[in-house]
């Protein structure tokens, strides 16, 4: 029988999957750092990076945590082993797909792993051997985190704001909620939180393609400014 000083231990024992799921702030993270073996391995193919200690992404993945943990493990002969990782990330972060990519998944790493803030460093210098400017590396990178930020909270099913100009709604939910609210300024927003409300699941597809116009006349675009504020 347990006592009960072993019940509240084994209680309060934190299990992999608690640890997993509680919310987390990470105020330091590499970009090149932390990319899926799988995709180090696809990126290098697709660049023609020969460089890799192995193309098995379960090997690279045990190569990498080996030499992430040589400085500890080794003293300071392990830190040139560790150094060489960012080698090899950064020989297949040079272009803009590429470095979209890698912070897209990023950005749905850290999720899954239940961080909700996350400060993520990066030096743009590394990524010019591909003819990108600076510019262009942060745009891509940035534009990658958003579209990771949204395939995250699709996953997590808290898209909260489908966008009336690039949304595709299924007409039965639309007839059974009424259509789109017209008593709001936000009628995306609530319709979106009502789609999901009903139960049902709203989805993020970066392949979407929508033709919109904006306002051609200068009264146009006060009526939609104004209607906005």
């Amino acid at each position: 029988m347990q006592s009960p000083h072993s019940q509240i231990q084994s209680q309060s024992t934190p299990t992999p999957d608690r640890i997993r799921r509680a919310p987390k702030v990470l105020l330091h993270d590499h970009l090149d750092g932390g990319l899926r073996p799988a995709t180090v391995v696809e990126l290098a193919d697709a660049a023609g990076y020969r460089g890799l200690p192995t193309t098995d992404p379960g090997e690279l993945a045990v190569w990498f945590r080996e030499a992430a943990d040589a400085p500890a493990l080794e003293g300071g002969a392990g830190l040139e082993r560790y150094l060489e990782t960012f080698t090899h990330t950064c020989a297949v972060m040079q272009t803009r797909d590429a470095l979209h990519r890698v912070a897209a998944e990023c950005a749905e790493d850290l999720a899954a792993d239940g961080v909700v803030y996350a400060e993520v460093r990066y030096a743009p210098e590394q990524h010019l051997e591909g003819g990108l400017t600076l510019e262009q590396v942060v745009e891509a990178v940035n534009e990658g985190f958003r579209e990771g930020e949204r395939r995250a909270l699709a996953a997590l099913d808290t898209l909260t704001v489908v966008p009336g100009a690039v949304g595709a709604w299924r007409k039965d939910a639309l007839v059974r909620l009424g259509g789109f609210p017209a008593d709001t300024l936000a009628e995306d927003q609530d319709l979106t939180i009502a789609i999901q409300t009903a139960g049902y699941r709203v989805q993020f597809d970066s392949s979407a393609i929508a033709w919109t116009e904006a306002p051609n006349t200068v009264k146009g675009l006060a009526k939609q400014r104004f209607r906005w504020a």
